[in-house]
């Protein structure tokens, strides 16, 4: 009687201790709690929340505990400016979402582009040039402090733009409207102004207490010219400034590619399997674009190392 007790008492000890075993094994293994990214903004934020190029990206590089929030569509707007932002449905439901889900550790913020194409012109000369980034810099930064100030553990990313493709002749009659608006610049007109206004609005930001510590911004200019080459130049892919030194955390400035020439057409959206978009770029490219961003900016932000 003795001898079976002794035996059930030892087999009951080591069903107990491979529990303990199994369950202390599966927590370890277990990712940290999920942190989410929202995007949110205007037609770049929604074509990217449409491609779910955060998503692809974290799977891509095997981010166990970071997601992109799905509800990214309700807080992006086509065609909205900045102007327009702070008065929108979006823009309140971006700072309901902040003030319910506490997993929303980033934002990823598209907006101003609207604002700038509709009033940048090539005619234009210096102070009429600063007079317009300063409007757009004024209405960004009361839109990215609204945001940062809703949380105080939010961390917002103001991502830019790419080299567009505007040129004569566009099949799209909106991209042809705008083209003509600006003057119809040549390539190096445009991105050369691009250029001058992503570092107008860095250099404005650094006068502001919380820039580089909760929010940050970054430019994509030349991205694509690096991924998918320059036809119209004969330049391969890959040859060209790695985005890994375009507008990265340590001088957000810096851009890539060849101002003198537009984003190659693969790289853009296509509209009913025939159009090219003159500005937005495709899934492939808002998957690069996201990449660009959390290589660039997130992972150093929550310091993980950067990828060589």
């Amino acid at each position: 009687m003795s001898k079976t007790l002794n035996n059930k008492s030892v087999a009951k000890n080591l069903i107990l201790s491979a529990a303990i075993v199994l369950s202390s094994s599966a927590a370890a293994a277990r990712p940290k709690s999920t942190i989410e990214l929202l995007v949110a903004g205007d037609s770049w934020a929604n074509f990217l929340c449409d491609d779910h190029g955060y998503q692809k990206t974290f799977d891509q590089l095997n981010i166990k505990n970071l997601k992109e929030n799905g509800d990214c569509k309700s807080v992006s707007k086509n065609g909205v400016e900045a102007g327009e932002w702070m008065q929108s449905e979006e823009h309140q439901k971006l700072l309901g979402k902040l003030t319910k889900r506490n997993q929303i550790k980033f934002v990823h913020l598209s907006i101003g582009g609207n604002d700038l194409i509709a009033r940048w012109n090539k005619y234009m000369n210096i102070e009429e040039e600063i007079q317009l980034f300063e409007r757009n810099f004024l209405l960004v930064s009361s839109i990215v402090n609204a945001v940062v100030n809703q949380r105080n553990d939010v961390t917002v990313v103001l991502s830019g733009y790419d080299f567009p493709r505007f040129e004569s002749g566009h099949p799209i009659v909106e991209f042809q409207q705008i083209f003509e608006h600006m003057g119809s610049p040549e390539p190096v007109e445009l991105n050369a102004a691009l250029i001058r206004y992503h570092q107008y609005l860095h250099r404005r930001f650094l006068t502001q207490e919380n820039y580089m510590h909760r929010f940050f911004t970054i430019h994509h200019l030349g991205l694509m010219h690096f991924h998918d080459g320059i036809k119209d130049a004969g330049v391969a892919p890959g040859t060209t400034r790695n985005p890994k030194y375009i507008s990265w955390l340590e001088s957000p400035e810096d851009f890539g590619g060849d101002l003198n020439y537009m984003t190659n057409k693969k790289s853009m959206k296509k509209w009913f399997s025939i159009f090219y978009d003159a500005f937005h770029l495709n899934e492939s490219g808002n998957q690069k674009l996201a990449e660009h961003t959390f290589t660039n900016i997130i992972q150093p932000v929550m310091g993980l190392p950067r990828r060589r």
